[in-house]
């Protein structure tokens, strides 16, 4: 949820993937939907999950339970979400993906290229593709964090986080989260 990556991309996330201080994720060009290599600016708390992961598996962050030398299967967040009784409400896509998207753009959080970088999807118009060269990062790494407190109920998602004195807990956004999820 909290790095807007696609499913594949997690479940097979390398140890070598990520920097020293595990601040970024480089998912190589190979794993990646669009063949380009990807950048991911890890949140606080997602930083924290990833370095509670060391020494479970060998390779992988997320390894599997019975081997701890392969990665999880593709499944094993579908049926996280059998078993918490909402794979009829939503997909993992939609869960992690499109609810992301969808609190980003309602939220107006930032500007479209910036949701699109994080989503890790191609500039459609190949002449601004050719000239257009901008990564986002720093912009990138914000949206990222913004969304983490969001999920952490830190602040609304109409909050913006330039006065922290308005940040406050917003006991049902959360749950709202998995009604917006529903995607192909």
């Amino acid at each position: 949820m909290l790095t807007a990556a696609r499913t594949a991309e997690i479940v097979g996330a390398l140890w070598s993937e990520f920097d020293e201080a595990v601040t970024t994720w480089t998912i190589p060009s190979e794993r990646m939907k669009g063949r380009e290599v990807h950048v991911v600016h890890l949140a606080v708390r997602a930083a924290e999950i990833v370095k509670a992961q060391q020494g479970i598996g060998s390779e992988y962050v997320f390894a599997s339970p019975r081997d701890s030398t392969a990665s999880l299967s593709n499944m094993a967040m579908a049926l996280t979400l059998r078993r918490m009784g909402y794979e009829e409400r939503t997909t993992v896509h939609g869960l992690c993906r499109a609810t992301f998207s969808t609190w980003a753009y309602e939220s107006a959080r930032a500007r479209e290229e910036i949701v699109e970088a994080c989503l890790a999807h191609k500039e459609e118009d190949r002449v601004k593709a050719a000239y257009n060269r901008a990564r986002h990062h720093a912009a990138r790494k914000h949206l990222l964090q913004s969304w983490a407190d969001f999920m952490a109920g830190k602040m609304g998602a109409n909050e913006g986080d330039e006065d922290d004195s308005r940040v406050q807990s917003q006991p049902g956004a959360r749950a709202n989260v998995v009604s917006i999820g529903r995607a192909a």
